[in-house]
């Protein structure tokens, strides 16, 4: 297309006759679009008026303008995704410090229960099973009567329910709660868990964890879904 252009100018510019100027403009008809087609049919005209070959110079020029102004360009339909960045962990992760109040009725009077989880950095790390560092966590317990005065009060680590986990869960696992379980005649029984600091994670050591009437405290592997009630206690603690 841009030769054809080239080629009237220079031909508008050389001063050739009408006759071969009819000849070039049939010769783009049948190579250009309709459009373009049409405008150099105007452009046949205005030379058969004579017209300065000087603004049929810049006319042509503007026409070779206007093309490259209009020329589409190439439409891909190829979707490039970008490429996956992998997250890196900067540092450790903590799970979320959770704060919980009950009120119970045991052994003929009202007791509060209190129980915050929270992570502890001074504790050794754990991990979750796609490798991932986490701070394991203390849960501290409170027993208040009814009067506000405290019965029992005491911080809780993994370390505590070490002699209950195998290896893995006490190297990798850890503390993710205690919640009361049922209160009884003579004690206040917890249950406990141990396990993958991922929140998404079902893998975990059940516990319990039960507390006397004179404060003692015992602990367990919570057998009751595997041997119907089986447990094998830690008493003292």
């Amino acid at each position: 297309m841009y030769q054809f252009l080239l080629a009237y100018t220079l031909f508008i510019y050389s001063g050739f006759t009408d006759e071969v100027l009819c000849l070039m403009e049939n010769l783009v008809f049948h190579h250009t679009k309709h459009g373009v087609s049409l405008f150099f049919i105007i452009f046949a005209d205005t030379i058969t008026n004579k017209m300065n070959k000087i603004q049929l110079f810049f006319v042509a020029s503007l026409a070779g303008l206007m093309l490259v102004g209009c020329k589409e360009k190439p439409k891909s339909d190829d979707i490039i995704a970008p490429k996956p960045v992998k997250q890196v962990q900067t540092g450790p992760e903590s799970m979320q410090e959770i704060k919980q109040s009950q009120d119970v009725d045991w052994v003929g009077s009202q007791y509060k229960i209190e129980i915050v989880r929270t992570p502890d950095k001074e504790l050794a790390l754990t991990k979750d099973e796609s490798g991932k560092v986490y701070h394991d966590n203390k849960i501290s317990m409170r027993i208040l009567r009814k009067d506000g005065s405290q019965f029992f009060g005491r911080t809780f680590t993994k370390a505590d329910f070490a002699s209950l986990l195998d290896e893995d869960t006490r190297k990798n696992g850890a503390l993710l709660g205690i919640v009361l379980d049922k209160t009884e005649e003579n004690q206040l029984r917890f249950a406990a868990s141990v396990g993958s600091p991922d929140v998404l994670s079902d893998q975990y050591v059940p516990l319990l964890l039960t507390i006397t009437r004179m404060g003692a405290v015992s602990m367990a592997k919570d057998d009751r879904l595997d041997s119907g009630g089986a447990m094998e206690e830690d008493e003292g603690v």
